[in-house]
């Protein structure tokens, strides 16, 4: 580890926190990388159970502690059968991942080092899919999948709406290239992002995502758009999107990956379902909607789409169908308090705006993602992060909103010219 503080120049704080809280922030990685050690490295999460004794408790983990309660006494109200991994997983995982969230927010003393550890859980996230990509491109040399799915295990395929939602991470971090950074430690954060929002862009495209494309997108508008307002990102941003159109259109006739592309997403939209109906969404949302109605205690498999189970790709309608409507009172009471904190992350006076900007993409690509897919029911580790994401900003700035408060008015103090 001290040749990587070295060659990266990690700054004092953050060389400290990491020293101080290796073994929890090694376990939450390895926890949350998706289909790892034959889809058993979740189970290593619930080595963090004894942070529940470290840490306080407030209104927030007492929702959560609620929402696992309820949705959990949904399935079995419906004697639906059931794993006992899988009551561990909805009982009692979201607390314990919130209140690591809450432990590790109070013991960092550098917003730096919260970003860097983001930055890596977003990559490790999307690393399998970009792995399973790549070999998909290399065993058939196919630049797009017609199937839209990849055999993650033999006998099994994972379908695009998966590998879409362990991607978003990474795509919803490609704003940041447009990010100033002011030491090594900042670039290299930078590259990071940057280097995995390319490779998921590539995933992407071979699956045909068209959600993915918009995340990146808003990525960058954002990147634009964040504080501390500068018209040069405004024009990098407008320049990186003018760059791209040119290049679509410059090769679309001459390189024929593109053309593939191009001609494949078309089909999507006349053959399939259009980006005007957000690819048949509306029909599934309308669907779950009923069903918060028809079926109160939650209806199991009941949303149904093209003859086949299906679901409402809207994680509070997926929630009201499967956890039932007290389950989802709970989700929608923890979505507003993690907007009035992301709220209070916007306009958080810190001299690591960087951080604080990177760490605004990912928390508009969450709720992005909470719009069209069915978080819980999909990829549950991605629920998790969303916890500890969620707890891990709220606890940062409880703690120390002071100290970044004063160190940014004695940044400001030191710009004015002296009188």
């Amino acid at each position: 580890m001290n040749a990587i503080y070295r060659i990266l120049k990690f700054p004092k704080e953050v060389r400290l926190d990491i020293d101080a809280n290796w073994l929890v922030m090694g376990v939450l990685c390895l926890g949350m990388i998706p289909n790892v050690l034959a889809g058993y490295s979740m189970y290593l999460l619930f080595l963090l159970a004894p942070l529940l004794f470290k840490t306080n408790y407030d209104l927030r983990s007492v929702v959560v502690l609620l929402f696992g309660f309820l949705y959990t006494f949904a399935i079995v109200y419906r004697n639906e059968e059931m794993f006992m991994a899988k009551y561990v997983f909805l009982l009692i995982y979201p607390i314990i991942i919130f209140q690591a969230g809450r432990y590790l927010g109070t013991q960092l003393k550098s917003l730096r080092t919260l970003t860097l550890l983001m930055a890596v859980l977003a990559f490790l996230m999307a690393f399998p899919t970009i792995v399973e990509n790549v070999r998909d491109y290399i065993a058939t040399g196919q630049f797009v999948s017609t199937q839209r799915a990849l055999e993650v295990a033999k006998g099994h395929e994972s379908g695009a709406t998966i590998y879409g939602i362990t991607l978003s991470l990474a795509l919803g971090l490609s704003g940041v290239v447009l990010l100033s950074t002011h030491d090594r430690f900042t670039v290299a954060v930078k590259f990071l992002c940057v280097g995995m929002a390319l490779l998921a862009l590539f995933s992407t495209l071979h699956l045909v995502n068209r959600s993915g494309l918009y995340i990146a997108a808003f990525s960058v508008v954002m990147g634009a758009a964040l504080p501390p307002f500068t018209r040069k990102r405004v024009f990098y941003a407008l320049l990186i999107f003018a760059v791209a159109y040119a290049i679509f259109i410059i090769y679309l006739e001459t390189t024929p990956e593109i053309k593939e592309v191009f001609e494949r997403y078309q089909y999507r939209e006349e053959n399939e379902n259009s980006t005007a109906s957000l690819g048949g969404r509306d029909r599934q949302w309308h669907q779950g909607w009923e069903h918060l109605f028809n079926y109160p205690m939650g209806g199991g498999n009941s949303i149904t789409y093209h003859g086949r189970s299906s679901y409402a790709h809207n994680a509070w309608l997926d929630c009201g169908a499967q956890g039932g409507v007290p389950a989802l009172i709970m989700l929608l009471i923890m979505t507003f308090m993690y907007i009035w904190d992301c709220f209070r992350l916007l306009f958080y006076k810190t001299v690591n705006t960087f951080g604080r900007n990177l760490m605004l993409m990912l928390a508009a690509t969450f709720m992005v993602q909470f719009m069209v897919e069915p978080m819980i029911e999909a990829v549950i580790q991605y629920f998790w992060l969303w916890l500890f994401f969620w707890s891990a900003i709220h606890a940062y700035m409880d703690k120390h909103k002071d100290q970044d408060a004063e160190e940014y008015e004695e940044a400001r103090l030191a710009k004015l010219p002296d009188l």
